[in-house]
């Protein structure tokens, strides 16, 4: 769930501005987010190239225009209209996977008296727990075998700046969610709610 490392210049700079006191420890959170656009770009290329298939159907339609011009004009609008899409989708995931990627990761600095979100390709922000919003969810989550569950947990951060993000637990480890739903003054019981509530949750909180 979290790679360890140490708070850049400037995020020190950013949490001295804030006053948020001696810093404690950073982290990677969400991993694997920026790899869940790949599906997204594979489908967009893949229809996109399948854009050029349809060359061969416009080309016939151009030949068959004078000889049987119903037949050949239908071809020649079906290969142009179908290609126009193809490469508006393939353009869309296009510009989707590299803005992601371009972004970076995404870091969460704790301190003593609040947090510092940094995006490694994008800006910084520094907030005091006092003025953060935290709700703690836990869900039920399984392996390949039926056999294999665990709970896995999820905090909700929303700031004064009306962004937000959800910091996740993977591989059965949750100590870092439940630390800043403490830190920012939420009930550690947490909420229960399902695989695909909680899916719904990240996508619509996503910080950048």
């Amino acid at each position: 769930m979290a790679k360890t490392m140490s708070a850049t210049d400037r995020v020190l700079e950013a949490a001295d501005g804030a006053g948020l006191g001696p810093w404690s420890e950073s982290d990677e959170i969400n991993v694997g987010d920026n790899d869940a656009t790949m599906p997204i770009f594979g489908v967009g290329l893949l229809v996109g190239c399948s854009a050029w298939f349809l060359v061969p159907l416009g080309v016939a339609g151009w030949l068959l225009r004078e000889s049987h011009p119903v037949v050949g004009w239908v071809m020649l609008a079906v290969a142009v209209v179908l290609s126009a899409l193809g490469l508006l989708v393939f353009g869309g995931a296009l510009v989707r996977g590299l803005t992601e990627r371009r972004d970076g990761k995404l870091l969460l600095h704790e301190f003593a008296d609040g947090l510092v979100l940094e995006r490694t390709g994008g800006r910084v922000y520094a907030v005091r727990y006092d003025e953060t919003d935290a709700e703690l969810f836990k869900y039920e989550n399984r392996g390949t075998d039926e056999t294999n569950r665990w709970i896995d947990w999820m905090v909700l951060l929303r700031f004064p700046d009306g962004t937000s993000t959800t910091v996740r637990g993977m591989h059965r480890t949750h100590a870092l969610q439940r630390r800043l739903a403490q830190r920012c003054g939420t009930e550690l019981a947490g909420t229960t709610i399902t695989v695909s509530e909680a899916v719904d949750l990240r996508h619509a909180h996503r910080w950048l």
